[in-house]
Formats: structure tokens, C-alpha cells, sequence
């Protein structure tokens, strides 16, 4: 049972079955890429690769949670305990994996690549070397998959604005992270990549630790973003400014409907919105003018005017809930993800 009593089955759109297949997508490409980065990093003992290693390994984790968090606050249903379901459960899940992100694949790897950054040692190009430069061009074919896959889900779900205007406002935060991480992944890839030749052709190993500093510092960039937008949901994110002034618009241009003296608004998740408002109604509206003479006659007749009152009041009571249902019926028609609606009369 929803909060308004009606009884509804959870809806998979075809936006949630893109995002949990893009999701599964680069949970396997990664869990894949975490063991033959690692090959290539015991062959190398390269740091830029070693960053690259703990990367796979902290999105094969994130992707892990990132999934199961989506799952459960995409199919959350309302309960005894959580009024409103626990929707907001996946953005729980999005800031803990943007925490990993920061200790392990940013500081831990950041910690090695300073270490080698301060003791250079010579190098030497070996066949191991060359191996692990070929898994690394491997990788980075591999991390284009889930990347276009992340791309194609942000298309289909970003009917207007651009691609960097979506990214701006958290819309989907599980399928941005999904797209940042595989995005930092093949820039990463394609330093120590950079960082491998430079180290070959100065015969240091310093231009590889500094590979591996950049790629650290991306990661550590990626894992602030995600903390900060995905604490805005976690504290009761609105709408955009714009977006409630045209909620608000379409509610005062109902017949019935004075102004909207207050409206505010909260995002469950990427598909449940929860709109707060007190509306002033056109009194005259609210009123069956031709029940009013029929009262007025039965008082005329001598019936008690307590009683024609009683009825009347009765009625009006009546009519206020009728319209109030139907200002929510359309308001849902108008705006579908609007999950709950709190209308009160000022």
C-alpha cells in the first residue's frame, strides 16, 4: 500500500533496466580488468600500473555496492518502518563507494607512487615490460565497453541539456559514477601507458611514479564529486529552482486553485518525487450553487435550519476532498514522478 492507501505494483522502466545493465556491464569488465592489471603490475612493478590494479579492484567493489543499491532503492515499497520506502538507500550506497574510491584507490595508491616519486631507481626495458604495456592497451579496450554503454544509458535518459548539464545535476548518480570511473579508468590506462614510454626513454622510473600521482589525483577529484552530490539526495535534495516554478505554474492555473502559497519539493530517488504544498481555492468554485437554493427552499419549507446546515457543511467537506484528489490526479498525470503529494489548504 502506498501512503495515499491505493496499492501499487513497482514498475521497472526501461531507464531502470538500461541502468542495472550498464551497471552488471562494468562490474564484469572491471572484475575482469582487476586480475590482468594486477599480472601486469607483478610483471612491471610499475606504480602507475599499481594504480591502475587498485582502481579495477575499487570499482569492482563500488560497481558491487553501487548495484545493490540501486536495486534496493529502485524497488523500495513503503513499510510500517519507512512510510515512504527507503529509496534513498542507493544514494547510501553511491556515498559509501565514493568513500573506497577516496582511501583506497586514491590515497593508498597516491602513498606508493610518492614513495617511488621520492626514490627513483634506474630503468631497464625487459620483455615484462612489454607484456604489461600490451595488457594495458588490452585494458583500455575493454574499459571502452562498459564507457559506451554508460554514455548510451545517459543519452537515452537525457532528453534535453547536455551531456556535461546532466552530469551538473546528479540526475542518475549510479549511472554517473558508473560513467566517471570508467572515464578516469581509460585516462588512467592511457598515462601509465605515457608514464611507461617516458620512464623508458629517460631511463628513470620517476616519469611512471608521476603517472601514477596523476591518476591518483583523478580518482581522488571523481571521489569528491560523488561525496558531494550524492550528500545533497542523502539530505533532501529539491527540484531545480525551474523545474518547481512550472509544478507550481500548472497547479495555479487550475480553475479551482487561487495561488500556491507555499510548495517545496524532495527527490526520493532518481524517480520518486515528494511535493509539499498549501493552495488558497477559488471559493466560489467549491460551491453547487443550485444544492444551495435547494437548501434554501427546504429552510423556506419550514425544515430545521440546523439540520439544511449540518447537511451543507457536510456537502462542502465533501467537495473540498473531491478536489483536492482530483488537483492530485492531475498533478501525477502532469508529472509522473511525483510519488506522494502532501496538498494542504491555507
Amino acid at each position: 500500500m502506498d501512503p495515499d492507501g491505493s496499492s501499487k505494483k513497482v514498475v521497472v522502466s526501461n531507464s531502470h533496466a538500461d541502468s542495472i545493465s550498464t551497471i552488471l556491464s562494468a562490474l564484469a569488465a572491471n572484475a575482469f580488468l582487476t586480475v590482468i592489471k594486477f599480472i601486469a603490475f607483478f610483471l612491471t612493478r610499475s606504480p602507475a600500473i599499481f594504480s591502475e590494479s587498485i582502481h579495477s579492484a575499487v570499482d569492482t567493489m563500488n560497481q558491487a555496492l553501487l548495484f545493490f543499491g540501486f536495486k534496493l532503492g529502485t524497488t523500495s515499497r513503503p513499510s510500517s518502518s519507512y512510510h515512504w520506502g527507503t529509496h534513498q538507500i542507493q544514494y547510501l550506497f553511491n556515498f559509501v563507494s565514493a568513500i573506497v574510491i577516496f582511501f583506497v584507490g586514491c590515497l593508498l595508491p597516491l602513498y606508493v607512487s610518492v614513495n617511488a616519486l621520492l626514490n627513483p631507481q634506474p630503468y631497464s626495458f625487459t620483455w615484462h615490460d612489454k607484456v604489461g604495456i600490451g595488457i594495458l592497451l588490452f585494458a583500455m579496450a575493454i574499459e571502452a565497453i562498459p564507457f559506451i554503454k554508460a554514455v548510451k544509458t545517459i543519452r537515452a535518459d537525457n532528453h534535453k541539456g547536455g551531456f556535461l548539464g546532466y552530469i551538473a545535476s546528479g540526475r542518475n548518480m549510479t549511472i554517473i559514477a558508473i560513467f566517471l570511473e570508467d572515464l578516469i579508468a581509460i585516462l588512467g590506462v592511457g598515462i601509465a601507458v605515457v608514464g611507461q614510454y617516458l620512464a623508458y626513454q629517460y631511463k628513470s622510473t620517476a616519469p611512471d611514479a608521476i603517472s601514477g600521482i596523476l591518476i591518483s589525483v583523478m580518482l581522488g577529484v571523481v571521489s569528491g564529486f560523488l561525496l558531494l552530490n550524492n550528500s545533497k539526495f542523502l539530505l533532501g535534495q529539491s527540484l531545480p529552482e525551474d523545474e518547481v516554478e512550472k509544478i507550481k505554474g500548472f497547479i495555479e492555473s487550475m480553475p479551482e486553485v487561487e495561488r500556491v502559497t507555499r510548495i517545496g519539493t524532495e527527490m526520493l530517488n532518481v524517480d520518486r518525487i515528494y511535493l509539499s504544498l498549501e493552495v488558497e481555492f477559488h471559493g466560489s468554485m467549491l460551491v453547487d450553487q443550485d444544492q444551495l437554493k435547494q437548501d434554501a427552499e427546504r429552510i423556506k419549507d419550514g425544515e430545521s435550519a440546523i439540520a439544511v446546515l449540518y447537511d451543507s457543511n457536510e456537502r462542502m467537506v465533501r467537495i473540498i476532498g473531491s478536489t483536492i484528489n482530483e488537483i492530485e490526479r492531475r498533478i501525477r498525470k502532469e508529472y509522473p514522478k511525483i510519488h506522494s503529494i502532501d496538498l494542504e489548504i491555507n
